[in-house]
Formats: C-alpha cells, structure tokens, sequence
C-alpha cells in the first residue's frame, strides 16, 4: 500500500485525493471517474488489469502481474516457459540450469490443461456443495415452520385450556360464595 499512499492523485486527471485504483498493466493509479470513463477509451484497455488500491502490494497484485507479464522474478528478461512439479512453480530457462537440473519439468501448455481441469472440477464440486447445502437449508426451513406451527397450536390449546380451568375455578368459587 505504500505506492498508494504516495500517489495522492489520479494519474489521468490529476485530481488529488481520490485515488481508488491501480493498472498493474501500466501502472498507473487512477480515480473512480477515470477508471470508469477514460480509461476504457485507452487502446487495448480491456487487455489491462486493474486492481482496488488496498491489494496494492499484496499477493493480488502480483498474481495479476505474473499473469499478464509472464516473467521469471529472479531473471526479469527471460519468460517463464517451464513448470517445475517438484517446486509448484513456473521457471525460465535459466532457472532450470541454475535450481531445476534433477527436477520434474513440463510444458507450460500441459500444465495449463491440468490446472484448468483441477479448477473445473473444483467448480463441479462446488456446485454439489451448494446443491447440498440449498437442499439442507430448505430442508431446516421446513422443519422451523413446523416447529412454529407446533408451539403455535401448543400456545392455544395451552390458552384453552387456561381459560376452561379458569372457568372452572371461578364457577367453584361462585357456587361457594351463593352457598
């Protein structure tokens, strides 16, 4: 967040005070108005990333960097262009000859596929979840409108019964009181 707070002002249109976004793309910090209305006449704008100026600095902005850019962190020219199974991670090619020698490697292109796949089934089991949990949620709606109708109808028999032995013990009381 220090970029933020050093940048008090669009970027676009120099209004200070109001800065609420970043482009990760071009880094540039921007207003709510400019992000809305100028911003998206820019060319190839639609290709940015454009991120809320809290996630400035934290794992969001660099995943949206590492997305867009494709570049090894610690060989900044080279592109990541492997996938390293046994660090879980992509690499450039002089990370392979520098740290990943002996490790598993594939294409990036391969493992895009399988991580699609993982996300796919993820959104699958998800889906059965929510499925799961609607189905619960209707089910303990049921059972609360029953339970309420239950204490309702106990409330007035309950309340009838009140009253009948009221009834009754005011009649004994009066036939007492003639006697």
């Amino acid at each position: 967040m220090d970029e933020a707070q050093t940048i008090s002002s669009c970027q676009l249109c120099q209004n200070s005070g109001n800065v609420k976004w970043k482009c990760v793309s071009c880094q540039l910090m921007l207003c709510n108005t400019c992000k809305l209305n100028i911003r998206p006449k820019f060319k190839l704008a639609d290709t940015h990333f454009i991120i809320d100026v809290k996630d400035v600095g934290t794992n969001i902005e660099h995943s949206y960097k590492e997305i867009e850019y494709g570049k090894c962190n610690l060989h900044v020219t080279q592109d990541r262009c492997l996938y390293c199974r046994d660090c879980n991670s992509l690499v450039c090619l002089k990370c392979v000859s520098e740290t990943h020698q002996q490790h598993v490697l594939i294409d990036t292109d391969q493992i895009y596929t399988e991580k699609e796949s993982q996300v796919l089934n993820l959104i699958e089991l998800y889906k059965q979840k929510i499925t799961s949990i609607t189905n619960i949620n209707e089910i303990c709606q049921k059972k609360n409108e029953e339970s309420k109708e239950k204490i309702i109808k106990r409330k007035e028999d309950l309340t009838t019964l009140l009253e009948d032995h009221s009834k009754h013990m005011l009649f004994q009381l009066e036939e007492k009181c003639k006697n």
